[in-house]
């Protein structure tokens, strides 16, 4: 799955993107997420519980930075 789009902040830049790197704050923004960890500077491992109707699904990811 591949998620794209764009939101702009009013915030200055050096601030979100400190946020962005930030797993609990990154955890905080992502609806459902259950885990943000760090694998590399580059590179964080997610997971996200969906639940739509009586459908549960748990999606685990990539965060690329």
């Amino acid at each position: 799955m591949e998620l794209t789009g764009e939101v702009r902040i009013a915030a200055p830049r050096e601030s979100v993107w400190h946020a962005l790197n930030d797993e609990r704050c990154l955890m905080q923004c992502i609806p459902g997420c259950e885990a943000v960890e760090p694998v590399s500077p580059s590179e964080m491992q997610a997971r996200v519980q969906v639940k739509m109707g009586p459908v549960r699904a748990r999606f685990a990811g990539k965060i690329l930075m």
